[in-house]
């Protein structure tokens, strides 16, 4: 045995390991002799990727790093809060690790360019994919795997169960926004919807240019890098389908308007129509539609409501404590929550982080939604469609009283759910 297995065996040690401690079966010898390198990094590869699946690691990066003199491939997972190293690979398996994932990912061995693939596998009868990067830096290429969920929450894991969003996604037509910042989980609360209307007389159809979730049976999955997103749209109105899922809006650089344009009339013409898209806040997204050409009148009366959501991370209900809040943060966040809706009193209580076992001494133990909903009152469209600027229409949701992301931010901390602090760090002036 060559120096190289011996430490491939080492490697192989450690995250069938870590399978262990999730409750995994580890990795098993295939075809290939045991003393095969090539076959060894192959299973190396696999047992991450189903380490990845079993534990429910959203993404890994693995990358080369220089310490010293010395390089190697420091590997890093994401957890609540942002990511952790895991673990140290000698730099020697740089480059066929490299290539097995390239290979997995359909990507070229010799391109010195950054790629980006699907890896496909199959653990317990149960297809599970990954969308694999690989980009060129100084010390060598960097991988990123993320994870394609399966397990996709039901709205009442959500919170969502009896919300305004699970009244709109049941109506027969009508146009619902997911919107938020990168990385808000609107991707997420979008598929519980989907995952809800699954029903064999419904046909659904989803466009992503990037799959987000692998959906069970009941639900197709266009693939539009071919097409583009304003064919597939089409192509899903061909299909006769009832509910029309966008994963994602252009924005190159802006909303594009055939795209805007035809979902807004499948929505007209009695489709139920789910699209998600990047804005700062609820009235953007309007405009954002309006800047494309729509109609004022045609969207007010096809909109069945948008969602506007951020994250921010929950409080350990084990150690949490009562805590007492500045006098300078808590006259800010009273003045701001009172002005979109939710007025917050002195008896209000507030809660902060501790540390404890059961949250690795971090006070935190997840993360949560926050939800914005919003859906047109008649003086809202009215204000709307009488041709209202953007600036103009966040005073009228002011006076209205319209509850911001900020608002529902505080409702979630004075129920102890979150922090004060929290909710600004996550929502910070964004919530409009």
């Amino acid at each position: 045995m060559t120096v190289a297995d011996e430490a491939l065996d080492h490697e192989l040690a450690f995250f069938n390991a870590e399978l262990a401690k999730a409750g995994g079966p580890g990795s098993k010898p295939g075809i290939a002799a045991l003393g095969d390198t090539d076959a060894k990094v192959a299973r190396l590869v696999r047992t991450v990727a189903r380490l990845m699946y079993v534990t429910n690691i959203s993404d890994m990066h693995i990358e080369p790093v220089l310490n010293g003199n010395e390089r190697s491939l420091r590997v890093r997972v994401r957890e609540t809060g942002g990511l952790r190293e895991m673990h140290r690979i000698p730099f020697a398996f740089h480059e066929p690790i490299t290539q097995e994932w390239k290979r997995l990912a359909g990507l070229a061995a010799d391109d010195k360019l950054a790629g980006r693939g699907v890896a496909r596998f199959t653990f317990d009868n149960q297809l599970c994919a990954f969308h694999v990067t690989v980009a060129p830096t100084f010390h060598g290429d960097v991988i990123v795997i993320r994870l394609i969920p399966t397990r996709i929450p039901t709205l009442a894991q959500l919170g969502c169960s009896n919300s305004a969003i699970s009244e709109w996604i049941t109506r027969p037509a009508g146009l619902v926004l997911f919107t938020g910042p990168t990385g808000s989980g609107k991707s997420t609360t979008m598929a519980a919807c989907v995952a809800s209307r699954i029903d064999e007389r419904v046909n659904i159809t989803v466009i992503e240019p990037e799959i987000a979730y692998l959906y069970p049976e009941g639900v197709t999955q266009l693939d539009v890098k071919a097409s583009g997103v304003a064919a597939a749209v089409q192509s899903a109105m061909d299909l006769d389908v009832d509910v029309l899922v966008l994963s994602e809006m252009p924005q190159n650089p802006a909303l594009d308007r055939d795209v805007a344009q035809r979902i807004v009339w499948a929505a007209e013409t009695g489709h139920l129509v789910l699209a998600l898209m990047h804005a700062r806040d609820t009235a953007s997204a309007l405009y954002e539609f309006v800047d494309a050409g729509v109609k004022r009148s045609l969207l007010a009366d096809t909109l069945n409501g948008i969602v506007t959501q951020y994250l921010v991370r929950a409080l350990c209900p084990a150690c949490k404590l009562p805590r007492a809040v500045s006098l300078e943060l808590l006259d800010d966040i009273r003045t701001r929550a009172t002005r979109d809706g939710f007025a917050l009193s002195d008896a209000h209580e507030f809660y902060g982080p501790v540390g404890c076992e059961q949250c690795d001494n971090k006070g935190y133990v997840r993360k949560v939604a926050i939800h914005e909903t919003f859906e047109f009152t008649p003086s809202l469209k009215a204000a709307f469609v009488g041709g209202a600027s953007l600036p103009e229409f966040r005073r009228v949701l002011e006076e209205h009283k319209h509850g911001s992301s900020f608002a529902a931010g505080m409702r979630l901390a004075v129920e102890g759910v979150t922090s004060p602090e929290e909710v600004v760090r996550g929502v910070g002036e964004r919530g409009f």
